[in-house]
């Protein structure tokens, strides 16, 4: 839910009535999202434990095996990998990530936590991902990355139709 809208699924100022649209599985639907990803969203926040999917059901899912598969592939699929275009809540969670695999790099790395790319268009990040503190994942033994990671945030699964297109079954890659 929060991957898809940016906002918890359950929200209220009195902690009990929070508590309570959980165990009746109140949130707010939201509009702007495909009815699979509605159905989906529905099935994870079911108040009924048993009721929500397993794992395997969920790889099986519509929302995750329908519409994504073009008829057409660009030429260039082939041999230049996707830009996927994240939006602004995932691409805060990318962002905190990267900071902290640099920031957990001890000497002699090659490189440093001054670049990490700083916030994106979207403005400085007020969100905090500190489960457990800082100060609980620097006592544990995090290998040093040998080089930076970079994490893919702009483009468009968009293909230029003008482009020449490879038939869907003819994913191989041709040299």
């Amino acid at each position: 839910y929060m991957v898809l809208t940016g906002a918890p699924p359950f929200m209220a100022s009195p902690l009990s009535e929070m508590y309570q649209n959980i165990r009746e599985g109140h949130y707010p639907e939201p509009a702007h999202l495909s009815a699979n990803a509605r159905r989906l969203i529905a099935r994870l926040l079911a108040p009924h434990p048993a009721k929500r999917p397993s794992l395997e059901h969920l790889l099986h899912d519509n929302f995750f095996t329908q519409g994504f598969t073009p008829d057409q592939l660009p030429a260039h699929s082939c041999h230049s990998p996707p830009i996927f275009a994240v939006p602004p809540p995932l691409g805060r969670v990318f962002r905190k990530v990267r900071q902290l695999l640099l920031t957990q790099c001890r000497p002699p790395c090659p490189f440093t936590p001054k670049e990490a790319s700083g916030p994106g268009k979207d403005g400085p990040d007020p969100d905090s991902m500190e489960w457990g503190g800082e100060s609980s994942l620097s006592a544990k033994a995090v290998p040093c990355l040998e080089a930076p990671i970079h994490l893919v945030a702009h483009g468009t699964l968009q293909s230029d139709l003008a482009g020449e297109q490879i038939p869907v079954p003819a994913r191989g890659c041709r040299s």
